[in-house]
């Protein structure tokens, strides 16, 4: 949060720059809720926010989650842009900050509209471009003797999918000059389908961050596959492609996290000329296909992830036998609500700590990723159903470095548990 913090008020130094005011905008009401420290217990309303009667904020990790959305787009876009070469940036700016507190209360969506062009433009920033917004396309950015005009749209809804985006390719064709001789100029089409995917601007979550990643990729491909569906689109226009992206705040069950998503696919124009193709190869390599790291930021850790884990003599497991029952008698998994508790365990010598909870949810993902020979294994006998706390536990642990008593016993698939 202080690092969050640091970063947001980086953000108000670039608004600064340009002589754009953030003294009571969202901006100033981010920074002040961030300050305020996690032992007041982070409730809803704690006079930062007034929030309308309808607001589907309920809940203050609902807060937190909409708040980090914000804030980490945000300090995406200062970083990127704070040293950038830009032009009209700071009318771009004063339309950002003035924006509602929260895209899901968005009546007027000028302000969320234009970040997300500040969004696009922050790849091409950190990548070297020159960035003009004094144009009537959204974003022209020039490096070199390429210039890609880039024109931004934020879709609401299935419904208005393919009419956006041939309304992009229209203002395209309309104000991208034609490349010269040597100078080749490029029209790329960038998408913000959230609101497509999710339909209320919310949150999203997984068991893991590679679950979360792959949560919202498959929505990706999904919407993808649908554009392409319903027409070659791209074929003919003089862009080198479609960019699709997801923002999105979620919560990470283990290790226990809130965090905000940013995914993208790619469609390339499946015709295009020698010159274009390169351009489009450039485009990409130099925007989402790039490093994304925060400057300052510790490169990432490669982690080992485990093949199986060692449960040692001693850990004790509480399984809901009535669950166990049904599934031998069915060989299917009986329905629960997914908060229900399937399994809680707790480690050797840690008779004063609570038993560790394993939910509903977390079994359905790890019975569907078990082999048919596996599921068999599992369903035949009670004993055989207590064997699912292996793939149940490693679901949750992938990782080498996670609880180390997992790696201090017998592999856990050399007997079945009993309860206790």
């Amino acid at each position: 949060m202080e690092t969050l913090t640091e970063r947001l008020r980086r953000f108000e130094e670039l608004c600064a720059k340009h002589d754009v005011v953030t003294r009571n905008t969202r901006i100033d009401r981010y920074r002040r809720y961030l300050e305020q420290p996690p032992s007041k217990g982070w409730e809803l309303d704690r006079g930062v926010f007034i929030d309308p009667p309808n607001s589907p904020i309920q809940h203050s990790l609902d807060r937190l989650l909409y708040v980090l959305r914000e804030v980490h787009e945000l300090t995406w876009i200062g970083e990127s842009l704070r040293d950038a070469d830009t032009r009209g940036l700071a009318d771009k700016l004063r339309i950002v900050v003035r924006g509602a507190d929260f895209a899901a209360l968005d009546r007027n969506t000028e302000s969320r509209n234009t970040q997300f062009e500040l969004r696009i433009a922050s790849y091409l920033g950190r990548a070297g471009y020159r960035l003009d917004f004094e144009t009537l396309t959204d974003i022209v950015a020039t490096r070199g003797l390429t210039t890609y005009y880039v024109e931004c749209k934020r879709i609401a809804s299935a419904a208005q999918l393919a009419r956006r985006i041939k309304e992009a390719l229209n203002q395209i064709e309309e104000r991208k000059p034609k490349s010269g001789f040597v100078h080749g100029r490029h029209g790329v089409v960038a998408a913000d389908v959230t609101r497509v995917a999710f339909t209320r601007n919310g949150l999203t979550w997984g068991v893991t961050p590679d679950h979360s990643r792959d949560v919202i990729q498959e929505k990706l491909q999904d919407i993808a596959t649908e554009v392409e569906k319903d027409g070659p689109y791209l074929v003919g226009r003089p862009v080198v492609g479609l960019w699709l992206q997801i923002h999105i705040p979620s919560l990470v069950l283990q290790p226990p996290m809130p965090t905000t998503r940013f995914s993208s696919v790619f469609l390339s124009n499946p015709k295009l000329e020698s010159a274009a193709r390169f351009a489009e190869w450039r485009f990409v390599a130099h925007t989402f296909a790039a490093g994304v790291s925060e400057p300052g930021d510790e490169a990432p850790r490669p982690l080992q992830p485990r093949s199986s884990i060692q449960i040692p003599k001693g850990t004790r497991f509480r399984f809901d036998e009535e669950l166990l029952e049904a599934l031998v008698a069915t060989g299917e998994l009986p329905e629960r609500a997914d908060d229900h508790v399937v399994l809680s365990v707790r480690s050797p010598g840690a008779e004063d700590e609570a038993f560790e909870d394993y939910s509903y949810f977390e079994l359905k993902l790890a019975f569907g990723s078990v082999s048919a020979e596996e599921r068999r294994q599992f369903t035949h006998s009670l004993d055989g159903t207590r064997l699912l706390l292996g793939p149940l536990i490693l679901q949750r642990n992938r990782y080498g470095e996670l609880p180390p008593w997992l790696d201090e016993g017998e592999d856990a698939s050399a007997s079945p548990p009993s309860a206790s």
